[in-house]
């Protein structure tokens, strides 16, 4: 199915101040990052990179091999690519996301073909080197309310599980009434089928992590796509240093807090950070740890150590110990000769806060990159917008705003009375004029009556925008049906629809060559006209 595509830089789309002046490379938030998001800067990266240890190249392809054994997906390709990273010319640009039920939202594709993308570019820069797209499965996360509900056929469906712990490690039982509700779709849209065998397959894992992962390579691994579960205790063991001296000295809370103090004064703070930031984990369990007097426990005081107690601890059972938002970060850039990190805004706002974590611990920082996002018109949208006149980008805009250009675009009428408010301008000037040649009462009464009148005109005009688009009635409804499903329950796309909701829509290949029609350094709205 052909595809019309427009990438929209994200500026122009909706975005917060800190992520907009960090792509427009503002000179203040310089000191906060390494290399400037682009592809360049993701070359000159690396050179840092070129060291990566052996064993941990060694330790982690080993890993991989096994998760995809154990998966049944270690196919020749797949033990191929696996099989890059041991060589000290691969490197990897990293994303990730926790385990959603079928992937999530379509931001998490996003991030994937974001990575996909970016890898194709590299590849054509510097042939001679290999580029490895990687997805991280936050498989340690715990909040298990964000991630247990889907939505298939415009209906919501929810995963009750009394478990708890990591989510990764959660039973897959109970999932059977959402494989069902896909396979009952499939049965009415012959484009679903593929999904629908991959969904089947996926959830027969006995865990979430693990059909999270099976199905992430099913969807996206013909794309080169490696997909790692970093819950892994020899991965662990290569980040126990780490551990050992973040928890001891609170590296992570002391570094980072230079570049909080400096965002609070002029932006929204992503993360606080703690002063320790590590979980304790086992089966069923994932509890903060805490200093207390005589050591550390967890805060609901199950466990306890002495700081010699807890040194051990780390080096017998480094599985044991998970990271929270600010250290995740500096264990996925232990384990990975990476490049790059694609992350959604929320996810680039908490990165500026951790150079300082990164120094501390002598690990070189990624070249942070926003990842990509999408809109989908189907044929009777992309007609909406064609017959209403308006750019793909302006998509990306607030309804209201585009309603007004509209009106002001097609009214044969100044509706902003530009005319009439320089004519009101100029009897105002006259009238204070006159009223400075008599006594103060008056001339603050004239500068009270300009007030006054320029708010009643400001008033006309809305009144007679008002009563425009109330005689472009037809008009208005067609931006406002385009506008619900670009913005389904008031959001994005990405962040309301799953994947059954594009691949119905749109078919099986919901991409196609839109991935290499994205720009590789992420930052762009991808408009798929299909």
């Amino acid at each position: 199915m052909k595809s019309r595509c427009y990438a929209i830089p994200a500026a122009q789309g909706p975005l917060n101040a800190l992520v907009k002046a960090y792509l427009n490379e503002a000179p203040e938030l310089m000191h906060l990052y390494g290399e400037a998001p682009s592809l360049e800067g993701v070359l000159r990266q690396i050179e840092r990179r070129k060291d990566f240890p052996q064993p941990h190249r060694e330790t982690l392809a080993t890993v991989l091999e096994e998760q995809y054994r154990l998966l049944g997906l270690a196919t020749d390709e797949a033990l191929q690519h696996i099989g890059l990273l041991r060589s000290a010319n691969t490197f990897t640009v990293t994303t990730g996301q926790q385990c959603g039920l079928l992937l999530g939202p379509m931001y998490t594709a996003m991030k994937m073909v974001s990575a996909i993308r970016l890898c194709r570019a590299l590849k054509a820069e510097r042939p001679n080197l290999n580029f490895i797209p990687i997805f991280w499965l936050a498989s340690e996360d715990h909040d298990i309310e964000e991630i247990n509900h889907v939505r298939v056929a415009e209906e919501t469906l929810t995963w009750n599980t009394a478990e708890q712990g990591a989510a990764g490690r959660l039973s897959t039982h109970g999932l059977e009434p959402i494989v069902e509700a896909i396979r009952r779709l499939a049965e009415k849209n012959e484009d679903l089928l593929a999904l629908q065998k991959a969904v089947d397959e996926a959830y027969t894992e006995p865990t979430l992590a693990r059909a999270t992962q099976k199905l992430a390579i099913r969807l996206f691994g013909h794309e080169s796509l490696l997909v790692l579960n970093p819950d892994d205790a020899r991965l662990k063991a290569l980040f126990a240093p780490f551990i050992t001296r973040d928890i001891l000295e609170q590296v992570s809370y002391r570094e980072s807090r230079a570049a909080v103090e400096f965002l609070r004064k002029n932006y929204t703070v992503q993360v606080e950070g703690r002063e320790i930031n590590f979980f304790y984990l086992s089966e069923q369990y994932r509890e903060r740890i805490e200093r207390v007097e005589n050591g550390f426990q967890t805060v609901d005081g199950l466990y306890r150590w002495t700081e010699e107690e807890l040194r051990e601890a780390i080096r017998r059972s480094p599985e044991c110990f998970s990271p929270n938002v600010m250290m995740r970060p500096v264990y996925q850039e232990c384990i990975l000769p990476n490049l790059a990190y694609f992350g959604g805004a929320a996810e680039v706002a908490y990165w500026l806060e951790m150079k300082g974590i990164f120094d501390a611990h002598g690990i070189p920082y990624p070249v942070l990159l926003l990842r990509n996002s999408a809109v989908w018109l189907d044929e009777t949208n992309t007609h909406r917008r064609k017959n209403s006149g308006i750019e793909p980008a302006d998509v990306l805009k607030k309804l209201d705003r585009v309603k007004r250009d509209w009106v002001e675009a097609h009214s044969a009428e100044d509706l902003q009375l530009q005319r009439e408010k320089l004519q009101l301008q100029q009897l105002l000037i006259t009238l204070e004029e006159k009223a400075q040649t008599l006594n103060a009462p008056t001339l603050q009464s004239a500068k009270a009556l300009g007030v006054r009148m320029n708010k009643q005109l400001e008033g006309f005009s809305e009144k007679l925008f008002r009563e425009y688009r109330r005689k472009e009635a037809d008009k208005m409804r067609q931006l406002e049906r385009l506008w619900n499903e670009v913005y389904p329950s008031g959001s994005l796309q990405e962040r309301v629809w799953m994947l059954p909701d594009v691949v119905q829509r749109f078919g099986s290949h919901w991409l196609g060559e839109g991935i290499d029609f994205l720009p590789p350094e992420g930052a762009h709205f991808l408009i798929l006209e299909i």
